[in-house]
């Protein structure tokens, strides 16, 4: 009896210790938020918008333009300092009836968790900072430069490329098994290329997957959902 009880214990302090981790990220996230933006998150509901996690971005001219996907529904847009409104007013004009929904807004929604994963990168390299970015709906459907022709669910977005030794980005569910294969995810772009036309990146954020984790527990939180998604640490 006792014997079980022990092992109740054990088990029960795991689970509450697994939890405590889960909370961390939670709380991380909101001061990562905090130091980074100095504003919280906007909560759009039922509106049209971009999904750029997970999209690659074609580099010209120091500005990235990233292949993303359009989608309708719930999102979580950073809130800007834009002073007549935020992310929320702008994705408003841009789907406006009487402006032929010219533009939508990117924001953020958990990827296709069997599609994509969170890959933490460690060594100098470039990605796109898409969430905030202006999306053209004239670009569905068309041919544009690095991508050929879009489908018509597929949207450009243009995102600030960022260079740094410690982001993550998104990536292929299944994550690489050799230094090889990880590199060439996380090591595109190094500084020295960083103008370099023509150059292809993953869409990602500063810091650790975790803060990502956060985000989808952020966004479960605010709309009811329960997320998933993998983290591929760096082969060394």
């Amino acid at each position: 009896m006792k014997s079980s009880l022990f092992i109740l214990i054990v088990i029960i302090s795991s689970v509450l210790s697994e939890f405590n981790e889960y909370l961390v990220t939670y709380n991380d996230l909101e001061v990562s938020l905090s130091n980074q933006f100095s504003f919280p998150f906007t909560p759009l509901w039922n509106q049209n918008y971009a999904l750029c996690a997970g999209a690659l971005a074609f580099n010209f001219d120091g500005i990235t333009y990233a292949n993303c996907r359009k989608k309708n529904g719930n999102s979580l847009g950073v809130t800007h300092s834009y002073q007549d409104g935020n992310v929320q007013t702008v994705n408003n004009i841009g789907n406006a009836d009487e402006n032929n929904n010219i533009f939508m807004v990117s924001t953020y929604s958990p990827p296709d968790h069997k599609k994509y994963a969170a890959y933490n990168c460690n060594s100098l390299g470039s990605y796109a900072q898409c969430n905030g970015g202006i999306c053209f709906t004239s670009t569905s459907g068309k041919n544009f430069p690095g991508f050929g022709t879009l489908d018509k669910n597929e949207i450009i977005c243009s995102c600030p490329i960022i260079s740094s030794s410690n982001y993550h980005v998104m990536g292929p569910a299944d994550c690489p098994t050799t230094k090889s294969e990880y590199d060439n995810i996380c090591g595109q772009g190094t500084k020295n290329e960083i103008k370099a036309d023509g150059l292809i990146i993953r869409i990602g954020s500063h810091g650790s997957a975790s803060t990502t984790i956060g985000l989808n527990i952020l966004y479960d939180k605010t709309f009811g959902t329960k997320s998933e998604l993998k983290i591929c640490e760096p082969i060394e």
